[in-house]
């Protein structure tokens, strides 16, 4: 052996025996051992065996000790260097990049939905004009017999989110880069524009405090991520009386209780309530309040999150059930958003929510009322509801769902174009769908989903019915 190792196998036989001078010489073994590769280490080991078989005295657990001290030696070469960034993936949840003192992190994600459809209108609507139902594209106007066969990009987005200076500090920004998103009018006309730019502080999981272009928090499935709907899209009554769902502006929310225990969310807010990056050119603003109670508890029963980062359906087959109940309402005064033709309007909005899950089986909905009071002094009540419900046959593979959507308005700034002062109407929607999900630790990330609608609309001024089919199909992929 060379003159170090000997020297080093010398002072761990003093040390093993006892030795003062073993013993210093075993503390600095390792600041040695750095410099020596796995496979020099290796050689060592095989020479230091045979030199302790030749010693008399040693202790029997000398070889014991030996190979808690190689093991460390090998975990530390194996090992990052301290203070280094760390790097983590998975289905879903897109890159991550954590630094070594955790102060700082990065995640990087992409959505691309790819939707295809076909719209048979009822023939009856020829020569009548009738105007665009939600959710078709703001702006078409169905006069005549339009039926469309369509491909298109639901939806293209870019995602980077994390934590900054401290793991309480975070912020999410998004990018739609398909004009698809008008659908929901969630994406803004140019063919990149910002959807989500806010920071997030919490002082405790009880009080946190957002500001910046976000959701607001009224509306339980216009909050959930549209990547883990259970539907191919949101309900018609969800789109038609939500608010705008991406607003600027801030937000006081947070959770009392345990994972698995009660938990109670709230969320305050007021924003500017005229929809994505859209000033606010009048002096009210819109106020949004949301409180949701968990009975028993969170879905995973591990830790404290908002509903609006769950997903809908049952796809892990929960043992223990989950529930949730809750509402809301907002108020915007002197309202001259789109959906009121540019007139001023008092908007007043107020809803019910509840969601469950069990073994595969999860079952949602909410009814809204809307209260339109435009200058004139008159009142008009709107109002819509939708249950829907869908079962795992295949935990994490494959669903079966179905929804009942409806939506009773009163609305002049939509219809007194085409049907006089004081329109009424009544859309009925049925909807039967089924998804494939590729991803069992992440189902909704990368999945297939098929759905045929019907819609039944009643009284367009209480002279016209028409009867609309839509057969539709979504493929997902989120990294």
């Amino acid at each position: 052996m060379s003159r170090l190792p000997q020297l080093t196998l010398s002072a761990l036989i003093l040390g093993l025996a006892g030795t003062a001078a073993g013993q210093e010489f075993k503390d600095t073994l390792r600041e040695v051992f750095k410099d020596l590769t796995p496979e020099q280490i290796e050689k060592l080991e095989r020479s230091l065996r045979d030199e302790f078989t030749r010693k008399e005295g040693l202790r029997t657990t000398a070889g014991d000790e030996l190979d808690a001290e190689l093991s460390a030696l090998r975990a530390a070469l194996a090992a990052e260097p301290e203070g280094g960034a760390k790097l983590s993936t998975g289905p879903g949840k897109g890159i991550t990049i954590l630094s070594g003192d955790e102060n700082f992190s990065l995640n990087l994600g992409a959505q691309i939905q790819i939707q295809a459809s076909y719209t048979d209108l009822d023939n009856n609507r020829v020569g009548h004009g009738a105007p665009p139902i939600p959710p078709f594209p703001a702006g078409t106007t169905y006069g005549g017999n339009q039926d469309t066969s369509n491909w298109a990009v639901r939806r293209a987005r870019i995602l980077m989110q994390g934590h900054a200076f401290d793991p309480k500090f975070t912020y999410k920004l998004q990018f739609e880069a398909s004009n698809g998103g008008q659908i929901d009018q969630t994406a803004p006309d140019n063919n990149v524009g910002l959807l989500d730019a806010w920071v997030n502080y919490e002082f405790d999981p009880v009080l946190n405090v957002a500001a910046g272009q976000m959701k607001s928090p009224f509306g339980l499935q216009q909050n959930h991520l549209s990547w883990r709907l259970q539907t191919v899209e949101r309900s018609q009554a969800s789109n038609f009386f939500a608010p705008p769902p991406r607003q600027i502006g801030g937000m006081i929310w947070g959770l009392f209780g345990e994972p698995d225990a009660p938990v109670i969310e709230y969320a305050v807010g007021a924003f500017n309530g005229e929809g994505v990056g859209v000033a606010n050119d009048e002096p009210g603003q819109q106020f949004v309040a949301a409180v949701r109670l968990e009975p028993f508890g969170e879905e995973d029963r591990k830790k404290l999150a908002p509903t609006w980062m769950q997903s809908e359906g049952d796809p892990m087959h929960l043992e223990d059930p989950y529930l949730m109940i809750g509402g809301g309402g907002s108020y915007d005064s002197d309202d001259t958003n789109a959906q009121t033709s540019g007139r001023g309007v008092d908007l007043s909005r107020a809803n019910i929510e509840g969601q469950f899950k069990m073994m595969g089986f999860s079952l949602q909905g909410e009814y809204f009322w809307e209260w339109w009071n435009p200058e004139d002094g008159t009142t008009r009540l709107n109002k819509g509801y939708y249950g829907q419900l869908g079962y795992f046959i295949l935990p994490s593979e494959f669903e079966v769902y179905g929804r009942y959507d409806h939506i009773d308005i009163s609305r002049t700034a939509l219809s007194s174009q085409y049907y006089g002062a004081n329109p009424t109407y009544e859309i009925d929607e049925y909807t039967l769908g089924f998804g494939y999900f590729f991803s069992p630790d992440n189902p909704h990330a990368w999945k297939i989903q098929a759905e045929y609608v019907y819609r039944q609309s009643e009284a367009l001024g209480a002279t016209l019915d028409f009867d609309d089919q839509i057969f539709r199909a979504m493929l997902t992929f989120v990294l």
